[in-house]
């Protein structure tokens, strides 16, 4: 099974997608990365949810894949859930930037999609002091959701996500 990562929204990103890959699969855990269509162009106007989540249903295919997903790419993430939820084993969010100005409130609302899931299938991290969303402002809102999903603190007060063993952990459990 493929785990498809999902990075954030800026360039920066795609080193910490590269290392995540190169972490899971040290675990022999199948993954890739996805690339957003605006880190080729260099505008940003380019990024259209949507559109991303028509480019990876395409390369999911009929296949079950789980999803490794960090900031913006927490929201690619929902939409995928909404458009494929009975493909998808497991799910990985971090640094979900609930509270970011850049979120349009139609963009928020798709985090409703929580409630689709089985917990067992759906691990939230956030970072104590993150400056796009706190650990308490995501653990209110994935808990106003669904109450039984586990939203697990990490003490740093940036948007970084390196908590690989954790990942590796979680997609190797029943595996």
């Amino acid at each position: 099974m493929n785990t498809i990562i999902l990075p954030g929204f800026s360039k920066r990103n795609q080193e910490w997608a590269v290392e995540a890959q190169a972490e899971l699969q040290s675990a022999d855990i199948d993954s890739q990365v996805h690339e957003w269509a605006h880190w080729e162009t260099g505008r940003d106007g380019d990024f259209a949810a949507e559109n991303e989540v028509e480019k990876i249903l395409e390369a999911v295919g009929e296949e079950e894949a789980n999803l490794l997903a960090k900031s913006v790419g927490t929201l690619v993430a929902m939409l995928i859930v909404a458009h494929a939820r009975d493909q998808l084993n497991k799910i990985i969010l971090c640094g979900i930037p609930y509270k970011w100005d850049g979120l349009k409130d139609k963009e928020r609302h798709e985090y409703q999609h929580l409630s689709d899931l089985d917990t067992s299938q759906i691990q939230v991290f956030q970072n104590e002091h993150d400056p796009l969303s706190t650990y308490d402002e995501v653990e209110e809102l994935v808990h106003s959701v669904n109450p039984d999903i586990e939203v697990t603190s990490k003490p740093r007060d940036d948007h970084h996500y390196p908590y690989y063993e954790d990942f590796i952990r979680f997609l190797s459990e029943g595996s």
